[in-house]
């Protein structure tokens, strides 16, 4: 009789454990109740922003290509680098020297187009002794625009105070008007500006684009390219967001390769064409091989896509690791006149009754509604007007359930 009653003591215990109620088995095998998901009320300016591609590129580009300074150079070979990537050139800097010889950049509107020695004359050689003039380095009693020995001097002083020695050639044996009148002497040695070596930009301080070429190497192309003036952005607008775009817009300009992000201003929206995207370029020196520049996207027809030129200016200075690069243009078409109180879309909803709100959820997920209407929205948020109820920065509103 023990062992019986031990036994169904035992079952006893067993069925209590493992015998559920109906309302206990459907308890147990309900779904859990959802989880809310929430975001926090902010308060803040929204923007509704366009996002165009585009290119930074300065206005004018000046690509530098050495020639030979004598017939005595048979190879060009880069002997030197004066400057690198993002330098600001000044006038009569020394940039590089190719076999031996040096090149400088000079303040001038037209690039040299001949070598230049006594006896000659014309606004080339006025541009020179100018150039040499706000350098410190005087004619003397040359006329203007007359290359005599008082311009032959300034010239040495300024190759020689830079470390070089000017070139020279032989005057003609029997010098003859201008040559006469400004003093050369038959047979002798007179200095001769070679046109590779002097470079003239019309605008100083430049900014060194990109450097080609590296010493001991041949130089087969454009060494150096410079660029003055501002570098700005120049977006592909599609043109039928054109009426969207105006002057004064503020705007972002974003390098994806670096992450860099560089504030600025719309400055210009130009007419719809299909023109690449790029510099003017000016080419300087020797022949340049040509080289098609990278534009508009080819469309499927085979023909350039449209698009509307948006120049963006910044307001700081572009990094020189941005000069060339492809970047994403964000322009804020509409802005809040002030801060609003903004929540996310997904937290708005519409109530049987029409009404628009968005529900706090309080302490132990109580919900409250509040009453709103909404205003601009713009990267996933809107503003929000309370009509009634009480909401403020910080609280909880619901945006879904997981």
């Amino acid at each position: 009789m023990i062992v019986v009653s031990a036994l169904v003591s035992t079952g006893g215990v067993f069925a209590t454990r493992f015998v559920r109620s109906p309302a206990q088995l459907a308890a147990d095998t309900a779904e859990p109740a959802p989880a809310q998901l929430t975001a926090p009320v902010e308060s803040r300016r929204l923007a509704v922003t366009e996002v165009v591609r585009g290119k930074v590129y300065p206005g004018v580009e000046y690509r530098i290509t050495p020639a030979a300074s004598s017939p005595r150079i048979t190879g060009l070979y880069v002997s030197a680098m004066g400057v690198a990537p993002g330098d600001r050139i000044k006038d009569g800097a020394f940039v590089a020297a190719v076999s031996g010889r040096p090149i400088f950049v000079l303040r001038g509107p037209v690039p040299a187009y001949r070598n230049l020695t006594v006896g000659d004359s014309g606004d080339d050689v006025r541009q020179l002794q100018q150039a040499m003039a706000e350098l410190g380095y005087r004619r003397g009693s040359d006329k203007r625009g007359a290359f005599g020995l008082g311009t032959a001097k300034a010239v040495a002083s300024f190759y020689r105070d830079r470390g070089y020695e000017p070139m020279t050639t032989t005057a003609s044996p029997a010098p003859t008007g201008n040559a006469a009148a400004n003093g050369a002497a038959g047979g002798s040695q007179q200095v001769q500006v070679p046109s590779g070596e002097l470079v003239f930009l019309p605008a100083l301080p430049a900014t060194v684009i990109d450097v080609t070429g590296a010493v001991g190497r041949s130089v087969s192309g454009p060494l150096i390219k410079l660029s003055t003036g501002t570098m700005v952005a120049t977006g592909q607008l599609s043109p039928d967001k054109r009426d969207l775009v105006r002057k004064k817009m503020a705007a972002r300009i974003t390098d994806d390769r670096s992450g860099t992000t560089i504030t600025g201003t719309v400055t210009s929206i130009g007419a719809p064409t299909s023109e690449p995207l790029g510099s003017t370029v000016v080419s300087i020196g020797g022949a340049e091989p040509g080289a098609a520049d990278q534009g508009a996207e080819p469309s499927p027809d085979g023909g350039a896509t449209p698009y509307v030129p948006v120049t963006v200016e910044s307001s700081k200075p572009i990094p020189p690791s941005m000069i060339g690069a492809d970047v994403r243009i964000a322009i804020d078409t509409q802005v809040s006149a002030s801060k609003a109180t903004v929540v996310p879309i997904s937290a708005v909803t519409t109530s049987a009754d029409g009404t628009t709100q968005v529900t706090i959820v309080g302490a132990a997920g109580k919900t409250t509604p509040v009453t709103v209407t909404t205003g601009l929205s713009a990267e996933g948020m809107v503003e929000i007007q309370v009509l009634a109820g009480d909401l403020n920065p910080g609280d909880r509103v619901l945006v879904g359930h997981q």
